[in-house]
């Protein structure tokens, strides 16, 4: 019985020091009480926040240009701007020539730097050939007599006022007496088209000579031609139409070397003057009634100067082609003072020493020593 008891007892204490270590241990307290406590839900995890759209950034206004303050700035801004046009339409490329059509031929080209050497000779043989046909032309009018006056090459004319106070310094004055003379720059260049060689004279037409301005001016052209076959033309010709200083009248050598004394300078050479008439003494008007005087023939001023006369046409001194084409007679003078020599032999000849055998034909020779005139300048 005592011993039953005894054993009540021991169990008994056990369970008390059993219970009592359990409430002591906190993880043991914490594992008895997870079947026993309300399970709480789980907690659902922070939404995220949605992610803002990256503003994008605000483009800057782009400056407007300051408001052009004059029509030149106003035209200056706008270089270099894009074109607002539309673009042009390409067009389609020309069909290649079949063997059946062939290819045009090529235009002529004058000579430049970026041709080759054989098409560099080409154009000159080109070139030779268009003045060879031309010289040609003049020969055959002239064979058939030459009677009507062959039409006038073309040139352009405008008046020259810069030129007056240099004349009217002179003595020159205008073609009634009084005033200014009329001075005009005629251009000829285009009557020679492969020129290599050029001189630019200055004309004067005595007032009351029986000449006029448009006479005159055609005449040139015409000797322009004649030259053209050097390739050698006239490039501008200042033509002035005056009463000569002083009223000079009658025309021989003492009044032409007067006159060419009184002529302002700077003007080109040859000088041309278109006057009545020289005087018919040979012993003082030289011979001739058209003169030029060439080196030892006069002082140097009056050296390089032409004179025509209007009684030279016409005339039984000068008959036939002679004296129906003036430019013959204009460009006969012109030949001595350009050759700075005398007459040739009497073969037909522009520096013929025979009337009835001037002609518009130069040797190569005389043409080489008209690109040798000091009065001749190269292109």
């Amino acid at each position: 019985m005592k011993l039953s008891v005894f054993f009540m007892v021991l169990a008994l204490a056990a369970h008390v020091s059993a219970k009592v270590n359990q409430d002591n241990d906190p993880i043991a307290h914490i594992l008895d009480g997870l079947d026993s406590a309300p399970k709480k839900p789980a907690a659902k995890p922070a939404p995220k926040p949605a992610a803002k759209p990256t503003p994008k950034p605000t483009p800057k206004p782009t400056p407007k240009p300051a408001k052009p303050s004059t029509d030149f700035e106003k035209a200056f801004s706008t270089f270099g701007a894009p074109s607002t046009k539309p673009a042009a339409a390409v067009k389609p490329a020309a069909p290649k020539p079949s063997a059946a059509q062939p290819a045009a031929a090529k235009p002529h080209v004058e000579p430049s730097a970026k041709m080759s050497d054989a098409e560099i000779r080409q154009a000159a043989v080109n070139a030779a050939a268009a003045a060879a046909a031309a010289n040609q032309a003049a020969k055959d009018f002239y064979a058939a007599g030459g009677e009507t006056t062959p039409s006038c090459p073309r040139y352009s004319s405008r008046p020259y006022n810069e030129a007056e106070p240099y004349f009217t310094e002179k003595k020159f004055s205008g073609p009634n007496g009084t005033g200014a003379p009329q001075i005009s720059s005629v251009d000829y260049r285009s009557v020679v088209q492969h020129a290599t060689h050029e001189f630019n004279p200055t004309v004067v037409i005595q007032a009351g000579s029986g000449w006029s301005s448009k006479e005159v001016t055609d005449i040139l052209a015409k000797t322009a031609a004649i030259y053209g076959q050097c390739g050698i033309r006239i490039g501008h010709a200042t033509v002035v139409n005056a009463t000569l200083p002083f009223s000079i009248v009658n025309i021989n050598t003492v009044t032409e070397a007067y006159t060419a004394h009184k002529m302002p300078e700077g003007t080109t050479k040859p000088w041309i003057f278109f006057v009545n008439k020289r005087a018919d003494n040979p012993s003082q008007d030289g011979g001739g009634k058209s003169m030029a005087y060439t080196s030892g023939t006069a002082d140097k001023v009056t050296e390089g100067s032409a004179w025509i006369g209007h009684d030279s046409l016409g005339t039984a001194q000068h008959p036939s082609g002679y004296a129906a084409n003036p430019e013959l007679v204009v460009g006969h003078e012109l030949a001595h003072l350009l050759t700075d020599g005398d007459h040739q032999d009497n073969t037909p000849n522009l520096l013929s020493g025979s009337g009835n055998n001037i002609r518009p034909y130069l040797t190569k020779e005389e043409c080489a020593q008209m690109k040798n005139s000091p009065m001749v300048h190269a292109l």
